[in-house]
């Protein structure tokens, strides 16, 4: 077990030192979250569940890169109180013409004053708080592929939190030509 995270945090800790890369494949920014949430299980063991349920024909997506792993940080982050057990789904799809990605989590959720707050910090042009992760990912997300794209946030206090991204289709065929 030891070893195995020992691995995951050395890919982390590669894939991070990479600058070079803007965009990858959406197995590639998987496989990252992948090492994070490896990690995350291991330290909290029997209190924290993820699972990923990605459509096949989605894994060659060209994405911005880590675009998923901020969103669970953030889940655990403020979603989790791991006095029961905590799960994350990652979930990805094609809906009307766009790459749908969700991270979903059964934990807290958020109050909807804090919600009204989140939603107006993602609709400005510039984040003068001190909680980046969802901003710059939603962000990133706008500038590269105009505002019609980016982050929905919807949560119920007491059920979860769902974290909707939408983007353009761009195949891994594209990136190359």
């Amino acid at each position: 077990q030891v070893g195995k995270v020992i691995v995951g945090l050395s890919n982390l800790l590669r894939d991070s030192l990479n600058n070079t890369v803007s965009q990858l494949t959406l197995r590639e920014d998987i496989r990252y979250t992948e090492n994070y949430l490896l990690i995350q299980k291991f330290r909290f063991g029997d209190k924290f569940e993820y699972r990923f349920d990605i459509q096949p024909e989605c894994l060659d997506c060209i994405v911005p890169k880590r675009i998923i792993q901020p969103i669970v940080e953030n889940a655990l982050e403020y979603g989790s109180d791991l006095g029961s057990v905590f799960r994350v789904d990652v979930k990805a799809f094609f809906r009307e013409g766009d790459l749908i990605i969700v991270i979903e989590d059964d934990g807290k959720g958020i109050a909807p004053e804090r919600l009204h707050e989140i939603r107006d910090i993602l609709g400005r042009r510039k984040n003068n708080s001190i909680h980046n992760g969802m901003y710059n990912v939603h962000r990133r997300i706008g500038l590269i592929y105009g505002e019609r794209y980016g982050l929905q946030i919807d949560s119920t206090p007491g059920r979860g939190t769902c974290i909707t991204m939408a983007l353009p289709i761009r195949m891994e065929a594209e990136r190359r030509t």
